[in-house]
């Protein structure tokens, strides 16, 4: 049985200094035969006051910003050095403490500390973050230095006496979570059987699409659970930020959109505007409800943006009809002509995001129209239910559908 890290951590944010205080206890469980050493990696301003652990020999930070992942781009290597080799199950627990700035980040808007709203995550880890990216449970509480702030996070947040506390019990490489005192009157509610859903926003040009994202996530969660299989989760968070770059994504529990528009520019031809591109852009987030158990660091990542931006159009067929799906169809397969194979592609490839989303799409429509929708539904059903994470147990399960 796999145990995972676990993340106790104090968390002390000033908004209008754009700083953090940090404690945290690491919990970590070794998944290696002998290490002598551990790597993490944390966000490029943040300054290391101590580190400790009953094994501890040294640690150093390095200076220059590392260049390890493309999706975490301003981060820097901390090392910790053991006295004795950990073992495969050896468990250890270790301290940090830290401070600094998280102004945003130069690459993209995704995560940032302002006093409007606050968007911390793994794109700029605010929490020493394992380079072998182990899945981990978090248990986070968030204090405020100023202001009334309310915040959404993953999994289970709720408000206590001197703040706020996040415990996320679905292991996950991240804890991701929101701030905003606005979050406190602008949102919205529904739900579905026993799965309660709220939408939040900012600017008030959000308030009339948060209803309506409301409203559709409703019939999005419906149509995924009967086409691929009930999921876990009772409560999730849907959140519209002001800002223009860094992209949606999403957590357990939590689904995060960049801005939307009633009448947006098409800057890509994989969105859409208006109302259709947002319920796109908000069932593509959700399907990773159902589309997230392949390694991301890989080219099997197609297991998690290919099937979730295919399930984006089933649910479009599903709500607005086959004219509409048939029109985003037809795109994909004009724009899908030149680009290279899913199989192998780097991380870092110039054309990894039109592979693995639009290419990807392509071929997962060229199956549903040989095996038959049925047999495709019933596929992918058999792939949630079995958590399938790489593509030769795919094709293992495709040859023996029935």
């Amino acid at each position: 049985m796999i145990k995972h890290n676990y993340y106790d951590i104090e968390l002390s944010i000033n908004p209008k200094k754009q700083s953090i205080k940090v404690d945290t206890k690491l919990t970590y469980y070794c998944n290696e035969e002998n290490i002598n050493r551990l790597n993490f990696y944390i966000h490029k301003d943040l300054i290391i006051h101590n580190i400790n652990c009953n094994n501890l020999v040294k640690y150093r930070v390095e200076e220059d910003i590392a260049n390890w992942n493309p999706f975490i781009s301003e981060s820097k290597k901390v090392t910790i050095y053991f006295n004795k080799s950990l073992f495969k199950r050896d468990k250890i627990d270790i301290k940090f403490n830290y401070s600094g700035q998280i102004r945003g980040l130069g690459s993209s808007g995704v995560n940032r500390i302002t006093e409007k709203w606050i968007e911390l995550g793994v794109y700029a880890p605010w929490f020493p973050l394992v380079e072998s990216f182990d899945k981990a449970y978090f248990k986070v509480k968030i204090l405020f230095e100023e202001g009334n702030y309310a915040v959404v996070g993953s999994n289970i947040t709720k408000k206590v006496d001197k703040g706020w506390i996040i415990e996320q019990k679905v292991p996950f490489i991240d804890c991701s979570f929101l701030a905003s005192e606005y979050f406190i009157e602008n949102q919205y509610s529904s739900q579905i059987k026993q799965v309660y859903i709220k939408v939040y926003y900012i600017n008030q040009e959000h308030k009339t699409i948060a209803k309506k994202l409301s409203e559709q996530s409703i019939f999005i969660f419906k149509t995924f659970t009967n086409k691929f299989g009930e999921i876990s989760h009772q409560d999730y968070s849907i959140v519209i930020l002001p800002r223009e770059d860094g992209g949606g994504y999403n957590r357990p529990g939590l689904i995060v959109l960049p801005n939307l528009k009633v009448n947006q520019a098409l800057t890509h031809y994989k969105y859409l505007s208006g109302e259709i591109g947002n319920f796109k852009y908000l069932a593509h987030e959700i399907s990773h409800l159902w589309w997230s158990k392949a390694d991301i660091n890989t080219w099997e990542d197609w297991l998690n943006e290919s099937f979730a931006e295919y399930s984006s159009l089933i649910a479009i067929r599903k709500y607005y009809g086959e004219k509409e799906f048939k029109d985003i169809i037809d795109k994909y397969i004009e724009n899908s002509k030149e680009l290279p194979p899913i199989k192998g592609i780097d991380r870092g490839h110039k054309n990894v995001f039109d592979t693995l989303y639009i290419k990807g799409c392509i071929l997962l429509h060229e199956l549903e129209k040989e095996i038959g929708e049925e047999k495709f539904e019933k596929l992918l059903n058999e792939m949630h239910i079995n958590k399938i994470n790489n593509t030769e147990k795919l094709l293992d399960k495709l040859l023996h559908l029935k």
